[in-house]
C-alpha cells in the first residue's frame, strides 16, 4: 500500500532529522541532546510504527469488507 511506504520514507527522514537535532544539541546541552536522541527518536517511531498499523487495519478492513 502506498500510505505505509509513504511514513517509511517519512520515518526516515525524521530519524535523520531528530538524530541530527539531537546531535547538534550535544554542543548546546549535552543532557538535552542525549534526551532528544533517545526519547525523540523513541516517540517518532511509535507514533510512525501506530499509524502503520491504523493504515494495515484499514486495508485488512477493506479486505473483509469485500468478501
Amino acid at each position: 500500500m502506498v500510505s505505509i511506504t509513504i511514513i517509511k520514507f517519512l520515518y526516515i527522514l525524521g530519524l535523520f532529522m531528530i538524530t541530527l537535532g539531537g546531535l547538534s544539541g550535544l554542543f548546546v546541552e549535552p543532557l538535552a541532546g542525549i534526551a532528544t536522541l533517545i526519547i525523540g527518536n523513541l516517540f517518532w517511531r511509535i507514533f510512525c510504527e501506530s499509524l502503520i498499523l491504523v493504515f494495515s487495519i484499514h486495508q485488512e478492513l477493506v479486505k473483509l469488507n469485500s468478501k
